[in-house]
């Protein structure tokens, strides 16, 4: 394993102690949906830090979700920031009981009782107005967490406003084809982190190489490999990366 940053007194230690469930402890299986409060109530219970993400709705309210349309969590032909809050709430995720959560749902759960990883999921919404409804959410909250996101302008309006926020910058090797050449090269080579100034890396982990482990050890940040869902992915992140972003697997503690 490689040495930890947490000796940075702005990296807290649990970002690189802390296995992180993505999208919470899900199996839809067991009739657990991904990014759902049964998935973070079972992370909470084991103790993981727990990965979620979030779109804005049409009134602008934040809400748990991972794709910017709802056809494949909730079967429905519309994108979540065509609806309101009050219509989202009451939709059931992967035809389970569980219902769309909000936000503030998530972290009326979570209370503090495990750290969270919060991934903005990129939009044509103004990054000014994306953070000003983040940080008015996360008032008062008294727990651990971390805002992420592939778009570094969004983490520029973070550092902007909140820079005692934890940020980190995600990436990774082969971005979606569907993306114009500035995007997959913004997601690919992370360029902007000399503005951004991340506190960690998050990486693809098939795409992390020395010479990323190398990037991220001269900024005397902690690099994330995600999302790790196979023995043969978790060995590469032991390796390479100082935590991980898993699923599908029963991960160690990455203590040191």
């Amino acid at each position: 394993m490689p040495s930890s940053k947490s000796a940075n007194p702005s990296i807290p230690r649990w970002l690189t102690e802390n296995p992180i469930a993505h999208r919470g402890l899900h199996d839809i299986e067991k009739g657990v949906p991904e990014n759902s409060l049964a998935a973070f109530s079972l992370a909470c219970e084991q103790g993981y830090a727990i990965e979620l993400d979030l779109h804005l709705s049409a009134d602008g309210h934040l809400v748990v979700i991972h794709d910017a349309s709802l056809q494949r969590t909730v079967g429905i032909t519309k994108d979540v920031s065509a609806c309101p809050l009050n219509e989202l709430m009451p939709l059931k995720l992967e035809g389970t009981e569980e219902k769309l959560p909000s936000f503030r749902q998530a972290l009326g759960l979570v209370r503090g009782k495990v750290p969270l990883v919060i991934e903005l999921k990129t939009g044509d919404t103004d990054p000014e107005h994306y953070i000003s409804v983040l940080l008015s959410e996360l008032e008062g909250y008294e727990g651990n967490y971390s805002v992420q996101s592939f778009n570094p302008f969004l983490l520029l309006a973070l550092k902007r406003r909140a820079p005692q926020i934890i940020r980190g910058q995600l990436g990774m090797q082969d971005p979606p084809e569907h993306l114009s050449l500035r995007n997959k090269m913004v997601i690919k080579k992370m360029p902007f982190n000399f503005r951004t100034k991340p506190h960690y890396l998050a990486y693809q982990t098939k795409g992390i190489t020395a010479r990323l482990r190398k990037r991220a050890d001269r900024a005397g940040i902690p690099l994330l490999a995600w999302t790790v869902d196979s023995n043969a992915e978790l060995e590469i992140a032991k390796a390479m990366a100082d935590n991980i972003i898993f699923e599908k697997i029963t991960p160690p503690k990455f203590a040191r």
